[in-house]
C-alpha cells in the first residue's frame, strides 16, 4: 500500500501538465493593434501617387486643368509592320552587251535621275555590229548611186514577149525564195532565245528581207516586160539589176540596225556602250567594278525609287472580320516621333502565315521626302470605323513611365493623383481614353512635366531619409 502512493502521485502530475500544454495556447494574449503611428508609417512606405502644390508652386508652375471632353474617334486595329520598297519602283540594271567596265560614275547611296549614266561598257560585239552598220550604208549609198546613172540611160523600144516569159520565170523563182524564208524567220521566231541564237536569229531576218526584196523587183520587171510587150517602154535590165541591189541594201542595213536596237544602243565610232538609269532613284547594290568584265545580262546596278513605299503589316485571325481593303491607315515610326504617314489598306494576302497566325496586308503610302527607309519598322493603325463619342486627352496631359502612359487627376485645388491609362488611337492632339478617365473629370492640360518632377523628388527625399 505503501507503494502505490508514489505512483498514483507521478501519473496526477503527468496528467496536470498535459492539460496545462493544451490550455495554455488558447489563453494566450493575442497582440494589440497597431497604433496610430505605426499606420501612418506604413503609409508613408508605400509609393506615392498623390502630390498637393501649394498656391505659389501652383501659380509658378502654370497648372493648366481641364475637363475631359467627350470626342469623336475611329474604331481601329493596331499592327507591327516593316516598311518594303514598292516592287514597280525598283530597277534591277543589267549589262546590255559583254565587254569591260571602263567607267563607274555612281556608289552606292548615290541619287539619281532617270537617264543618268550609271556605266560605260567597252564592247566588242557592239563595236562589230557598229562596223556592221557603217558598211551597209556605204553598200546603199554606192546601188542608189548605180541605180541614178542606170535611170539616165536610154529605153529601148521592143515588142518581143521572150523577156516577158524570162520574168515570169524570175518572178516565180524569187517567189519560191520568198516563201521559203518566210518559213525559216516564223520558226525562228518561235524558238528565240531558247532554242536559236541570236546570230541565226537576225541571219534568218536578214535573209527574210533579201528575198522579200528580190521578190519585190522580180515583180516590177515583171509588169514591165508586160508594159513592153503592150507596146510600152521597156527599162533596161542594169537599171532592174540596180534597183535590186537598192532594195538588198536597204534590207541590210535595217537588219543591221535592228541587231543594234535590240541590244538598247545606238549608232556610234567605237564599242563604248552607256549604261543610262531606266528610272530615278537611290543606288543600293553596285556589284561590278572598273577593269571588270562582264557577260551581257549580267547585274550591275538596283536602283529604289522611295518616293511611294509600301509599310507591309501583320493581320491577326482574329481581326481579319474587320478589316477590309480600302481603309485608312496612319503608320508611325519611332524613328520619326510624332510624324504620322497616311496611307490607305491596298490589299491583303489569302493566306495566313502558318506559324504567326497572320495575313499580310500592304499599305501604299507617299514618302515624297524618303524618311522611311526599306526594313524601318512602323507601328499601323488601321481604322476599320467611327465609334460614338469617346473621352479623350490632349498629347501634353500624358506622362509616361516604364511604357504605361499616365495623367494628373485633380481632386482638389492643389492636390492631384496619377492615375494611369490605357489609349486608343491619336488624331491631332489628342489621344483615344479606352479605359482609366471618364468624361468631365478634371486633369492637368499644362504643366504635367513640372508635377512629374515635383514627385520624383519627394521620392529621392524619402529613400535618402
Amino acid at each position: 500500500m505503501s507503494h502505490r502512493k508514489p505512483l498514483l502521485w507521478a501519473l496526477a502530475l503527468c496528467l496536470l501538465i498535459g492539460a496545462a500544454l493544451i490550455v495554455a495556447p488558447r489563453l494566450r494574449t493575442p497582440p494589440p493593434p497597431a497604433s496610430p503611428e505605426q499606420e501612418k508609417h506604413r503609409e508613408d512606405e508605400a509609393p506615392k501617387t498623390t502630390i498637393e502644390l501649394t498656391p505659389e508652386q501652383l501659380e509658378q508652375a502654370a497648372i493648366e486643368v481641364i475637363r475631359v471632353p467627350r470626342r469623336g474617334a475611329r474604331e481601329t486595329v493596331e499592327v507591327g509592320g516593316v516598311i518594303q520598297p514598292d516592287p514597280a519602283r525598283t530597277a534591277r540594271v543589267c549589262a546590255r552587251a559583254a565587254g569591260r567596265v571602263v567607267v563607274l560614275p555612281v556608289t552606292i547611296g548615290a541619287r539619281v535621275r532617270r537617264g543618268d549614266t550609271l556605266a560605260v561598257l567597252d564592247s566588242p560585239d557592239v563595236a562589230e555590229r557598229r562596223l556592221h552598220v557603217r558598211t551597209a550604208a556605204d553598200q546603199l549609198a554606192l546601188a542608189e548611186r548605180r541605180l541614178e546613172r542606170e535611170r539616165t540611160l536610154s529605153t529601148v523600144q521592143t515588142e518581143t514577149v521572150g523577156p516577158v516569159l524570162e520574168a515570169r520565170l524570175r518572178r516565180d523563182r524569187a517567189k519560191a525564195e520568198a516563201e521559203r524564208a518566210e518559213r525559216a524567220w516564223n520558226r525562228a521566231r518561235s524558238l528565240y532565245p531558247e532554242v536559236v541564237s541570236r546570230r541565226d536569229y537576225e541571219a534568218a531576218r536578214s535573209e527574210y528581207d533579201t528575198t522579200r526584196a528580190e521578190l519585190r523587183t522580180a515583180e516590177r520587171a515583171l509588169a514591165n516586160e508586160e508594159r513592153v510587150a503592150r507596146g510600152r517602154v521597156r527599162v533596161r535590165a542594169q537599171t532592174l539589176q540596180a534597183l535590186s541591189e537598192v532594195e538588198a541594201a536597204r534590207a541590210d542595213l535595217r537588219a543591221a540596225r535592228e541587231a543594234l536596237r535590240v541590244l538598247g544602243v545606238g549608232d556610234g565610232p567605237t564599242g563604248e556602250v552607256s549604261v543610262p538609269a531606266p528610272v530615278a532613284g537611290v543606288v543600293t547594290t553596285r556589284d561590278a567594278t572598273e577593269g571588270q568584265w562582264v557577260e551581257a545580262g549580267a547585274p550591275l546596278f538596283t536602283l529604289v525609287d522611295l518616293s511611294r513605299v509600301w509599310a507591309v503589316v501583320d493581320i491577326y485571325e482574329q481581326d481579319l472580320k474587320r478589316v477590309a481593303v480600302g481603309q485608312p491607315v496612319e503608320v508611325t515610326s519611332a524613328a520619326w516621333p510624332g510624324r504620322v504617314f497616311h496611307g490607305r489598306l491596298s490589299f491583303i494576302h489569302p493566306m495566313l502565315e502558318e506559324h504567326a497566325r497572320t495575313a499580310r496586308g500592304r499599305v501604299e503610302l507617299p514618302n515624297p521626302a524618303a524618311l522611311l527607309r526599306g526594313e524601318m519598322f512602323v507601328r499601323a493603325r488601321i481604322a476599320v470605323r467611327d465609334r460614338i463619342r469617346a473621352a479623350a486627352v490632349p498629347h501634353a496631359a500624358v506622362m509616361e513611365q516604364d511604357g504605361r502612359p499616365y495623367v494628373y487627376v485633380e481632386q482638389a485645388p492643389g492636390r492631384f493623383v496619377r492615375r494611369e491609362l490605357r489609349l486608343g488611337a491619336s488624331e491631332g492632339e489628342w489621344y483615344e481614353v479606352l479605359s482609366g478617365l471618364k468624361p468631365g473629370e478634371r486633369i492637368v492640360a499644362q504643366g504635367a512635366f513640372y508635377l512629374k518632377s515635383e514627385q520624383e523628388k519627394e521620392q529621392i527625399g524619402e529613400d535618402e531619409d
